[in-house]
């Protein structure tokens, strides 16, 4: 029987938050739970993205952290435009919607932001009883103004942080002054099933983890909702039989605890045949790897992958390997911080992880080579999942400070299902933004 997986929607503004949400998806990740994001989104802010979108997530969700901070955050906006009022769902909760009354009613605009609408929204969906609610703490006084002093420091350190990874962010320029009274309103009314207050990364990670633990204690009930599938969905399923086989067909077949139990799987569908199956659209079966450096994948013994990969029986299949590009410090940085386990130094770290790099991608380029490879170099260092595709077979694991990727569990997914159709969505963008390195013959 599967075990059910918790999905976690993170909700607040991402400005002065970056370091935070990463800190929260990585925690969330390392307890077990599936933590639903902007950061999965391919937008590039909630200014851009639809608010169905954030519906979306909402319904998905068996869950809502809602952190706060002293950001309010962008007004909700729909096909470039404020919202209108007029048929919004949350109307009759919303303390700034015209009344129905009102002969403005149908001429209102949405005054409020996307994460207090999120907030809204979810209390809409009836699951009041699941928000969970955060703090910076310091930042609401006990006049319940902001902090200037926490303020500026919020500031300034998104402000390093956007700068570090060559982000535009006008919300970095803000004052004081520019704090609508909604974001005040908001956090005198708001309601949580519990909340409370962080100062730093350490009380972060452990006001985070004992959410995720409650939350994932919540769900066990049988009459709470099922992770990784629409609140919509998740109705429609009206017996035990049929919500097992929802999820085992829409959303993952299985899930191991760390590599060696997914290759054992990898190995029994291989020895029925079932490993490599082609596309309907095509006659070869097709391999792709998204990761950082490859060394699971293609690098002799240590390449726990490799067997599946290149191989003879692999020799007719198209393989497309996804790797860090060698040029990318920010890789680097962040690779070192995840492996401190390790008490390295940073100089000697690049090195090794540098030299290591060039000889995968070395292997990967022998022009002797009889395999069919192309090799894409990538520029992310956020890049939160690591995924093998192996014909109609998705095996999706994630990178956690301080667990080797041997040790981290992975996810297997079957094509069809969402979780498999948004990978793939997610590995052709960066794909699609990578630089292809060709074979010199």
């Amino acid at each position: 029987m599967i075990d059910k997986v918790v999905r976690i929607f993170i909700s607040s503004t991402q400005c002065l938050l970056i370091e935070d949400r990463q800190t929260i998806i990585n925690t969330v990740l390392q307890h077990g739970a599936f933590p639903i994001a902007q950061e999965y989104d391919f937008q590039a802010s909630n200014a851009v993205m639809p608010i169905s979108k954030c519906e979306e997530k909402v319904e998905m969700a068996d869950a809502i952290i809602l952190v706060i901070n002293a950001w309010y955050g962008s007004i909700v906006q729909e096909n470039g435009a404020r919202k209108k009022c007029a048929g919004c769902k949350i109307k009759n909760s919303c303390p700034y919607a015209p009344s129905v009354d009102s002969e403005d009613n149908l001429d209102g605009e949405c005054q409020i932001s996307y994460t207090h609408y999120e907030y809204l929204y979810a209390n809409y969906m009836g699951k009041g009883d699941n928000i969970y609610v955060l703090m910076r703490d310091g930042i609401i006084g006990a006049n319940k103004k902001v902090d200037n002093k926490m303020f500026v420091n919020e500031l300034t350190r998104c402000q390093k942080e956007c700068k570090r990874l060559k982000k535009k962010c006008s919300n970095c320029q803000q004052d004081l002054a520019d704090i609508p009274s909604p974001f005040y309103h908001w956090i005198e009314t708001i309601t949580a099933h519990m909340r409370s207050t962080y100062s730093d990364e350490k009380s972060l990670i452990t006001e985070i983890a004992k959410f995720t633990e409650l939350i994932k204690k919540e769900c066990e009930r049988e009459d709470s909702v099922l992770g990784l599938s629409s609140y919509a969905d998740y109705v429609k399923a009206l017996s035990v039989v049929k919500k097992y086989e929802f999820i085992k067909e829409n959303v993952i077949e299985d899930v191991f605890l760390n590599q060696d139990a997914a290759i054992d799987d990898a190995r029994k569908l291989d020895e029925r045949g079932q490993l490599y199956e082609k596309d309907i659209n095509d006659d070869r079966p097709l391999i792709r790897v998204l990761c950082f450096r490859g060394n699971s994948f293609v690098n002799g013994a240590y390449a726990q992958w490799e067997e599946f990969i290149l191989s003879p029986k692999t020799k007719g299949a198209k393989i497309e390997y996804l790797l860090a590009d060698l040029d990318n410090e920010d890789v680097l940085q962040r690779r070192f911080t995840a492996f401190s386990r390790f008490n390295d130094d940073y100089e000697h770290f690049k090195k090794n992880y540098l030299h290591k790099m060039a000889e995968i991608e070395r292997l990967l380029l022998d022009p002797n080579d009889a395999f069919d490879c192309r090799l894409f170099l990538h520029r992310e260092s956020n890049l939160p999942f690591r995924m093998l595709f192996i014909g109609n077979i998705l095996y999706l694991s994630f990178f956690l400070n301080n667990t080797p990727a041997s040790a981290s569990p992975v996810y297997k997914v079957k094509k069809g299902a969402s979780l498999y159709t948004i990978c793939e969505e997610y590995f052709n963008r960066i794909k699609e933004q990578s630089i292809e390195k060709r074979r010199s013959f």
